[in-house]
């Protein structure tokens, strides 16, 4: 799922500075970043980037980003005043992690993974009481890669509490617990969902 993302960001060229870091270095790296952005619990503009990418990219049938939210997420970037911008920054370095391992760049290291998606969400919980589902969903993936099959169950069942209409929780829930209720909602709702398609759900 992370590849229809990773066009993305390509053009944020700052996210190369960063590089990849150890498990270990993630707080320092993120207490970094507070220090250079204006943080702010009023401001959701963050948040309602991520859910941009999620609806254009996850939750539609295309996966595609439309070029308006492309445009906000690049002027969000390049703002010198934007608020909370670590978050957007944070997922940024998630993305070329998963972009390095894609290439053979680097080695995949699933702890790495799991610590940084954990990182980020503590950071949008602590300034918002709340998680997006495209955190739930990058979750789910990390978890999954780390063999926690327990806690995938257990992060399905909380992100589909919060969004009983996201398609990747639905595909995801059905692909660990094969329940047919779940494949027939899909087919019959959602045939034409790339992750439908993907995963081979008819």
């Amino acid at each position: 799922m992370l590849k229809k993302l990773l066009s993305i960001f390509i053009f944020f060229i700052v996210i190369c500075v960063f590089g990849q870091f150890s498990s270990v270095q993630i707080d320092s790296i993120a207490d970094e970043l507070k220090q250079k952005t204006i943080i702010d619990k009023d401001d959701t503009e963050v948040l309602e980037i991520l859910n941009r990418l999620y609806e254009d990219v996850l939750q539609s049938d295309e996966g595609e980003l439309s070029l308006e939210t492309s445009v906000s997420l690049n002027n969000f970037y390049t703002n010198e005043n934007s608020k909370n911008l670590h978050i957007l920054t944070l997922l940024l370095i998630y993305q070329e992690y998963f972009l390095q391992v894609i290439n053979n760049e680097i080695i995949e290291d699933s702890n790495y993974q799991l610590a940084l998606i954990q990182k980020i969400e503590a950071e949008i919980r602590n300034l918002y009481d709340e998680i997006p589902a495209i955190i739930y969903i990058y979750k789910v993936e990390s978890l999954e890669t780390n063999g926690l099959r327990n806690d995938v169950e257990t992060v399905l069942q909380e992100g589909l509490a919060k969004f009983p209409d996201s398609i990747p929780l639905k595909v995801y829930t059905y692909l660990i617990t094969n329940d047919s209720s779940i494949k027939d909602f899909l087919v019959k709702n959602h045939p034409d969902h790339w992750m439908v398609k993907q995963f081979g759900i008819n």
